[in-house]
């Protein structure tokens, strides 16, 4: 079920499995109000985290994605590791050596996999360096660029698009330029909102001269549905580029 008693789970030498410790992890990217909060009760056992509200929000517009800093996605997974670390301890103590023993492997294992997300975060960004935009500011550029604002300062439908696209993923994934600029399209799944950054130095399939290139580890991120639908849509349109089509780039040029 998506409901989990965290501590009952532990007393039986038990943690979270890699699947619900990887779509935490991804949870921490988005601000908590493009995540959904299904109905609470006020009875309900504090105990039991529902995995359904690190889901992202269905019903709300693309232009309404913000994600959070990488300075704040890595103190996020720093104090829920300390914290699911600390939790894992205190129930552990309490167990018969065999459950012990399982919940420790379990835990440590688990908790590798979790922090092994959290991505660098150097001291110049922490002590105050060039800042994102405000919520307002990623609103109104959202607003002006959406490709059928009027004051879209682009004359080219595709490129109208695929600058919007451009901005969305940069504003919901919190991915790099150069990672987004090496993006194929053989990196996204078919079958889920995910995609995949790979790293890729001198790929013999990437005509450009300097070519773009991830700097951290690969990764897989998962959407919202809603961005992956434009994206498809947008590969869609894409092949009716014939110079595009030999390219397997996500982001191409219009000629």
């Amino acid at each position: 079920g998506a409901e989990i008693d965290l501590v009952q789970r532990l007393s039986e030498g038990k943690f979270l499995t890699l699947p619900e410790i990887n779509r935490l992890a991804g949870a921490v990217q988005y601000r908590v109000a493009d995540l959904s909060h299904p109905d609470t009760d006020s009875s309900s056992n504090s105990n039991v985290v529902n995995i359904k509200r690190i889901r992202m929000r269905r019903n709300k517009s693309v232009r309404e994605i913000c994600a959070v800093d990488v300075a704040t996605q890595a103190s996020r997974l720093r104090y829920i590791a300390d914290y699911l670390g600390f939790l894992a301890a205190y129930v552990g103590a309490t167990l018969q050596p065999k459950l012990r023993s399982e919940l420790e492997l379990e835990s440590t294992r688990a908790l590798e996999t979790f922090r092994a997300h959290i991505p660098p975060v150097s001291r110049r960004a922490r002590l105050g360096a060039r800042q994102g935009l405000s919520l307002e500011e990623q609103e109104r550029l959202l607003e002006v660029i959406h490709p059928d604002s009027p004051q879209n300062p682009w004359k080219s439908g595709f490129v109208r698009r695929r600058n919007w696209l451009i901005v969305v993923l940069l504003l919901a994934t919190g991915i790099r330029r150069g990672e987004l600029l090496g993006l194929q399209i053989g990196d996204l799944n078919s079958r889920l909102p995910k995609f995949f950054v790979i790293r890729r130095a001198d790929a013999k399939e990437d005509p450009r001269m300097i070519q773009p290139n991830a700097k951290t580890n690969d990764r897989e991120i998962e959407l919202r549905p809603a961005i992956m639908r434009a994206i498809w849509a947008y590969i869609k349109e894409r092949q009716n580029i014939k110079a595009a089509r030999k390219h397997p780039q996500l982001i191409v040029a219009d000629d």
